[in-house]
């Protein structure tokens, strides 16, 4: 599966989707369409959680990333509102829960939190839920560019066709041997032959 780079998805269009400051509540947005969206239907942004700490206390350079890169969105009015999603299987507090910290530039009104999945397929189960409940046919999906592909796959399977997905990948590029190591990781996820829970644990 090919997926188009968040620069070609998600192209600046005039002067309406420059960064704003002080946004209105979801009620009053108006909310850009990509093609294929239902003009019908509310859009969320679902930014997808990750080991939220390197060296035990640092907060981690990729969540911080997604992050921007859905407020990013937010901010040029490609959703209606933010999802984070992200338990915590590596700290004691909920990825979802950190990732909200970390975006001050989002109304609280607009975020909503999903703080119980411990793997990308728990991620799209349990997102889809509250998705649900809301009203919801469009999604952007935000995560690392090394993970897009898989993540994209598992959302469009367990969401199913009645839903449109687009994804965008963050702005992550670490260093090149950390790059290859997570291409490995996320060959092996893919290759169902471990627990995802398992190999999360190294990458």
């Amino acid at each position: 599966m090919s997926v188009e780079p968040a620069e070609t998805l998600f192209p600046v269009i005039g002067d309406s989707m420059a960064k704003k400051k002080g946004k209105a509540p979801s009620r009053e947005k108006s909310v850009f369409r990509l093609p294929g969206f239902d003009p019908a239907h509310h859009i969320a942004i679902i930014v997808l959680g990750c080991k939220p700490y390197i060296k035990g206390k640092e907060i981690s350079p990729e969540l911080q990333a997604r992050v921007g890169k859905g407020g990013e969105l937010y901010q040029r009015d490609f959703g209606d509102f933010l999802l984070f999603t992200g338990g915590s299987p590596f700290s004691g507090m909920p990825e979802a829960l950190i990732m909200k910290s970390l975006a001050p530039m989002v109304p609280r009104e607009d975020i909503v939190l999903e703080m119980h999945s411990r793997s990308t397929r728990e991620n799209a189960v349990l997102s889809k839920r509250i998705l649900l409940r809301k009203g919801v046919g469009d999604i952007i999906l935000v995560t690392s560019p090394y993970h897009v592909q898989r993540a994209l796959s598992i959302f469009k399977e367990v969401f199913g066709d009645n839903f449109r997905i687009q994804a965008a990948a963050s702005d992550y590029y670490p260093a090149l041997r950390i790059r290859l190591w997570k291409r490995i990781v996320e060959a092996a996820k893919s290759s169902h032959l471990f627990p995802e829970r398992w190999l999360q644990r190294v990458g």
